[in-house]
């Protein structure tokens, strides 16, 4: 159920437990459910809802020899949609809306609950990049126990008649308010 790995010798160029989540699950030779990544000094712990096979226990050493911090873009659909975990923890999501877009945000208890000892004060960095060619704004909604903090509208970089040009992306930061089961909240703050 866990495999144990060394920070200092298996990750050599830094650990993003959500990122490292993410190429886990995305790798389909993985099919055991991964249920958390923990950490304690040099020792990393990968936590599967159950044993993994030796084929699975070879796909993930590959996983984890490959990884390297840092955000990996991620296009999303041209949708209305909620993000998921993975999206929202990769932490670059770029979108060509055809239309007015709303990105509506995981819920506190699901975003408390993807992170391994998640804490009142963590913050999680997200940007969003709207790459429509002119017009169509994307408005970031918060889930069901988080609060937005500032303007939830994110326009690209032009409009169609050449009046204004910003920059078409926006970052925000998660800060985690409440932690306890069942009371879980947060409050995203756009920066910019």
């Amino acid at each position: 159920m866990t495999e144990v790995y060394s920070k200092s010798v298996d990750f050599p160029n830094g650990l993003t437990a959500g990122q490292l989540a993410s190429e886990i699950n995305e790798d389909s030779s993985i099919t055991t459910t991964l249920l958390r990544i923990d950490g304690d000094g040099d020792v990393v712990i990968i936590i599967f809802q159950s044993t993994i096979s030796a084929p699975e226990k070879t796909a993930l050493d590959a996983v984890v020899a490959a990884h390297v911090v840092g955000p990996v873009p991620i296009l999303l659909n041209d949708s209305d949609e909620t993000l998921t975990m993975k999206q929202f923890l990769l932490g670059i999501n770029c979108i060509n809306p055809t239309a007015d877009r709303t990105l509506t945000l995981m819920t506190a208890a699901d975003t408390v609950n993807a992170i391994s000892n998640a804490r009142v004060g963590q913050i999680l960095d997200y940007c969003l990049v709207n790459m429509a060619p002119f017009d169509y704004k994307i408005t970031i909604a918060a889930g069901t126990g988080g609060t937005l903090t500032g303007n939830s509208d994110v326009y690209p970089q032009t409009n169609s008649i050449d009046t204004y040009h910003i920059s078409g992306s926006s970052q925000f930061k998660l800060r985690f308010t409440n932690v306890t089961a069942s009371s879980e909240a947060y409050t995203v703050y756009r920066i910019s």
